[in-house]
């Protein structure tokens, strides 16, 4: 069952239905792996991980990405 989850970006703050959440990280990653290696950006490994385990980790914990741009 989905259920709305807090995500934290900068000082803003928003809800989004956990679910949802989880296959937009995961259709991040794929897209940007499908991205030639030298067009991604340097920063993108750290994130990519983030994503991945977010959204495998679901509703049990918020998301707060460590970068902002």
């Amino acid at each position: 069952m989905s259920r709305t989850v807090p995500v934290m970006f900068g000082d803003a703050m928003f809800w989004a239905y956990d679910v949802a959440l989880g296959v937009l990280f995961v259709e991040a990653a794929r897209v940007c792996a499908e991205a030639p290696a030298d067009l991604r950006p340097s920063w993108w490994p750290e994130l990519e991980q983030d994503l991945r385990t977010h959204a495998l980790a679901g509703s049990s914990c918020r998301y707060a990405p460590s970068r902002s741009g």
